[in-house]
């Protein structure tokens, strides 16, 4: 099934300066050097100028929309035309996109970003990964994530979840901070109730206003950290062990369960296993190691709890324009430690007699003989 939707144009702007120079004798030659001065000067910066923006987006991966399920299932809303500064009601198709990233052989299902861009099983292009940053809308997301099932059997939660990532991935930041969504159609951007530029209709799709109204300023975990990172222990000696969860909207959100696993058999946390959960309090849960191996690795996951990576194909296919998807992760972190026999005591060495205590030594053997003879005797 081909899912064609309107495309939109993206510019990009790129200001430019010169200096103004002044000579003070002034020949035709001499303009004509200053005018092939300044133009080889503006080329220059021009092309630092897009070195910049290549090297915020690598492009370094190819991937290729494989398929897709739930085609048939639709949302309904009403979506801020930028071009025509107008709201129009749509009807849009929801499907899952299974997507390959052929530069590391690893595939996924995501949900589409963009409402505008078409995308269609059988595309291949080139695009840029992140992660996602820390911020209102994407906390929202992200509970959307972890807490409704998104896949192939459940077309109805893919449905409502895909609507609900276009009403967050359009939010305005400063609405999304405030509350309850009041899921105004009519504001536009810039005036006080306008809260996103996609408001689906909760009469035709209810389940999708009810994803937005649970998701909205829960205080979701983004990121693990483990400490210490590295370094160097004496074999059978405990290595405490500490991971640092940080919550979407600061502070410290609901207590999780943290995984802490250890690639090396010859290793032990506390339940003398090679895997170990506890539960965070204050946004933070210990482990204690002790391992009898020249090296260990340690990984930290907060469980039943994921993250996600935009996958952003802007500006790495010239003239093409490519869906922008989201791809699900685990929250996790490693740390790398290396382990040593305990160093030998050294060992007393008894001295050397001197010539003197030598003579005085055997002045003494000597008598002690004399006296065992005279015992004889």
């Amino acid at each position: 099934m081909n899912f064609s939707f309107t495309p939109r144009l993206n510019t990009k702007k790129f200001k430019s300066s010169s200096d103004d120079y002044k000579e003070e004798v002034i020949t035709d030659k001499m303009i004509r050097k200053t005018a092939t001065v300044v133009a080889l000067l503006a080329v220059l910066l021009c092309i630092a100028s897009l070195s910049s923006v290549a090297s915020a987006q690598p492009c370094d991966h190819n991937m290729t929309i494989d398929s897709a399920c739930c085609t048939n299932t639709t949302t309904e809303g009403w979506f801020y035309n930028v071009t025509n500064a107008s709201w129009d009601y749509i009807t849009r198709y929801t499907p899952l996109f299974h997507i390959i990233d052929n530069t590391i052989g690893e595939g996924y299902y995501g949900f589409c970003i963009n409402l505008t861009v078409p995308v269609s099983p059988g595309q291949t292009f080139n695009a840029s990964k992140y992660t996602a940053e820390p911020t209102c809308r994407n906390n929202s997301i992200a509970y959307i994530l972890n807490n409704w099932t998104i896949d192939c059997a459940h077309c109805d939660n893919v449905s409502a979840g895909q609507s609900a990532v276009w009403y967050f991935w359009y939010i305005n930041e400063t609405f999304c901070s405030l509350g309850a969504p009041q899921y105004n159609h009519t504001a536009t951007p810039g005036d006080p109730g306008w809260e996103s530029n996609w408001i689906p209709n909760c009469t035709a799709h209810p389940s999708a206003c009810e994803f937005i109204n649970k998701s909205i300023n829960q205080n979701v975990p983004y990121k693990i950290t483990i400490s210490p990172k590295t370094g160097s222990y004496v074999k059978g000696t405990p290595v405490n062990l500490e991971a640092k969860v940080d919550y979407c909207l600061g502070g410290v959100g609901e207590e999780v369960t943290v995984v802490f696993e250890v690639d090396n058999t010859s290793c032990k946390f506390e339940n003398n296993a090679s895997k170990y959960e506890n539960t965070t309090v204050n946004g933070i849960a210990r482990a204690t190691l002790v391992c009898n191996a020249e090296s260990a690795n340690v990984t930290v996951r907060v469980k039943n709890r994921k993250w996600f990576e935009i996958i952003d194909p802007t500006g790495c296919n010239p003239g093409e324009e490519y869906q922008e998807t989201l791809r699900i992760i685990n929250i996790t972190d490693n740390a790398k430690f290396s382990f040593e026999e305990a160093p030998t005591p050294p060992r007393e060495e008894v001295p050397a007699l001197t010539p003197i205590g030598l003579a005085a030594l055997i002045g003494l053997l000597s008598l002690l003989v004399v006296l065992s003879i005279n015992k004889r005797e």
